[in-house]
């Protein structure tokens, strides 16, 4: 397996995978603070509400 050309193919993409998912949590609760002007703990449970997905 880690002699194939596409585990490390398949293992970059995942890693680019959860990369962008993790920052997109991240960046979620100041986006819905400055942008969209929230209160800072609803802007935080709604951040809470991405990880499932």
């Amino acid at each position: 397996m880690l002699k194939s050309r596409s585990f490390y193919g398949l293992w970059i993409c995942c890693a680019i995978g959860a990369l962008i998912g993790l920052s997109a949590i991240g960046i979620s609760s100041p986006v819905d603070k400055e942008i969209i002007k929230i209160e800072p703990g609803l802007a935080a449970s709604s951040a809470s509400l991405i990880c499932p997905l």
